[in-house]
């Protein structure tokens, strides 16, 4: 079942660091974060099959390298630090 209602997910960040094609509901806090690099619709049924056509897929592959500018190992090393401080507080 989607959300209608999301934050910025570390869950797409380690997806698009993989070179993975994301789809996103159609949210401006995705947009804000990830501009082009995703492939957003509206409500489900405007998935439609051409979505995941191998062009379609190859070209989001590409903008995925675009990710490289969050850093995962600092966000990574972030989250770590915030657990480690909630479990010592």
């Amino acid at each position: 079942m989607p959300s209608y209602a999301e934050g910025h997910s570390i869950v797409m960040l380690e997806a698009l660091s993989m070179k993975l094609p994301m789809i996103a509901r159609d949210l401006e806090e995705f947009r804000e974060a990830f501009d082009d690099m995703l492939l957003y619709f509206s409500n489900v049924q405007d998935i439609k099959k051409e979505m995941f056509s191998k062009k379609t897929l190859t070209m989001y592959k590409k903008k995925a390298e675009q990710i490289k500018k969050y850093q995962i190992d600092k966000i990574a090393d972030e989250h770590i630090a915030l657990y480690e401080k909630i479990l010592n507080d």
